[in-house]
């Protein structure tokens, strides 16, 4: 509570990402199937000789009632430990970089069945933490969202979900 200001600002900045990706979409609770609740992390973080917080919305994927295994559109270590050693051994220089928001603007659900033919059509929907509704209705479209009735269906598997 001694810093809900200095948070708040990294809470609606996350709120904003994922609805500028169009990540979700208002739906009605009571036609909800596969329901995960949420949790916010935050984070004190240097940026810039600057100490300001950093915030995540998190989907509890372990209540995932469809989820028999998870999609990553990232590389695994072994991969990676691969890529080196082929480096070094043919002399290649490496280059890192990191995609912004990279799982938010990733495929969705839709688009994710549609490349596997044994992928199984995703339904999941959101429900915010206590207290989140009313910076969600900051953002366009939402100024009327109502927690009690209305949850987010996710189109897109933010986080690896």
């Amino acid at each position: 509570l001694e810093h809900a200001s200095a948070c708040r600002e990294p809470m609606v900045a996350e709120l904003q990402r994922s609805h500028k990706h169009n990540a979700w979409k208002r739906t009605p609770l009571a036609q909800a199937t596969n329901t995960l609740t949420s949790k916010w992390v935050l984070k004190w973080k240097e940026i810039n000789s600057e100490r300001k917080v950093k915030g995540r919305l998190v989907a509890q994927g372990f209540k995932d009632t469809q989820a028999d295994s998870s999609y990553a559109g990232t590389t695994t270590r072994w991969a990676q430990r691969l890529i080196v050693i082929i480096s070094v051994q043919m002399g290649w220089p490496l280059v890192s970089s990191d995609i912004s928001e990279a799982f938010l603007r990733g495929l969705t659900f839709e688009e994710l069945e549609k490349t596997d033919s044994q992928s199984i059509s995703r339904n999941v929907q959101l429900v915010l933490p206590p207290g989140s509704e009313e910076l969600l209705r900051t953002l366009p479209g939402m100024e009327t969202f109502d927690g009690r009735v209305e949850c987010l269906k996710l189109i897109r598997p933010g986080f690896g979900l």
